[in-house]
């Protein structure tokens, strides 16, 4: 991504986050990127945590606090609603009734909160990291 389409997306990102100042987590930006993000990040009030390349996989920050979690949550919704529906079809109208239900379990901000502490990044002020 190119230094202004990333300016451009902050600016996007900046008019639906929470009032306040909040953390955005960037993997791989190289070094002359750096001036022109950092000036945008501190306009919009964005803090910017910065890993290197070639890391993201050893956190897996949402694969493991929420994803995975969902699709564990989403095969056993399958399993329900397989046991109880007579005709055995997952109609788009099923589907996001389902769907939703596991979506909702698994992308809880206690989950999202448990493995950011867990890699030692905390989200909020409150908050300490055991």
């Amino acid at each position: 991504m190119t230094t202004e389409a990333f300016v451009k997306r902050l600016q996007y990102f900046s008019r639906y986050k929470f009032a306040g100042s909040c953390l955005l987590v960037l993997v791989g930006v190289t070094p002359h990127q750096l001036h022109t993000i950092v000036e945008a990040a501190d306009r919009h009030d964005v803090t910017l945590f910065y890993l290197p390349s070639q890391t993201a996989h050893e956190i897996h920050l949402m694969d493991q606090s929420v994803f995975g979690p969902c699709v564990r949550y989403w095969y056993e919704k399958c399993l329900l609603f397989y046991s109880c529906s007579t005709d055995y079809t997952l109609t788009k109208h099923s589907f996001g009734n389902t769907f939703i239900e596991a979506w909702d379990k698994a992308a809880t901000s206690a989950n999202i909160t448990a493995r950011f502490c867990a890699i030692g990044i905390c989200l909020f002020k409150n908050i300490y990291c055991s």
